[in-house]
């Protein structure tokens, strides 16, 4: 009886075929989204010697991202990170009034768990922050920018109202740099996610 033998450079039909349904699977499954948060942040600048330290302010973000499999995908970001306002008595006796504030961009890795209408998420990538610290006696003050790169990572939790829409409370570990001093700022934000 002839035996069959099947050509290493010949795949057999079927294995091409769970390839094909494989791979349409995961494209019918990839999505795009957006989404806007806002939320509080918290810094952890040094508040020792100051008159008055205030290191909460507020933040948002616009994001948008592609999963390009149904627990993983890449998301990109602009982002506020709030301010931090202090005042504080010069050598002179003269008050001063300062603040520090961020803004930049960011690139993540996502991965994500489900389970029915509920997902956890984190993330971690890279961020450029420009930081932006003003001193002022008199208006308009002085004012020094930094723009730099570094590690940012979150984590979070979302829901599903429909198909399409949903929500997201997230928290993100962030940082500036000013001076040569890193400032590390905490965010927690919620808003909402559209997919399409």
């Amino acid at each position: 009886m002839p035996t069959k033998t099947f050509s290493p450079h010949r795949p057999p039909v079927s294995v091409l075929i769970a390839l094909l349904l494989g791979l349409a699977g995961g494209a019918a499954q990839a999505q795009g989204y957006v989404g806007l948060s806002a939320g509080i942040s918290r810094s952890d600048i040094d508040c020792t010697g100051t008159l008055t330290c205030d290191r909460n302010g507020t933040a948002w973000k616009l994001y948008g991202g592609y999963m390009f499999h149904p627990n993983f995908g890449a998301q990109a970001e602009v982002f506020r990170q709030g301010r931090a306002r202090f005042s504080a008595t010069l050598g002179d006796g003269t008050v001063a009034n300062g603040e520090f504030k961020g803004e930049g961009l960011g690139l993540y890795g996502l991965a994500v768990a489900r389970d029915g209408i509920w997902s956890v998420f984190g993330k971690a990538g890279l961020l450029t922050s420009r930081t932006t610290g003003t001193l002022r006696v008199t208006d308009p003050g002085n004012s020094q920018r930094e723009t730099h790169t570094h590690f940012g990572w979150g984590a979070g939790v979302g829901v599903d109202w429909t198909k399409n829409f949903g929500a997201r409370l997230e928290y993100e570990r962030l940082r500036g740099r000013l001076q040569g001093e890193s400032v590390d700022v905490d965010q927690v934000t919620a808003g909402i996610v559209a997919r399409f």
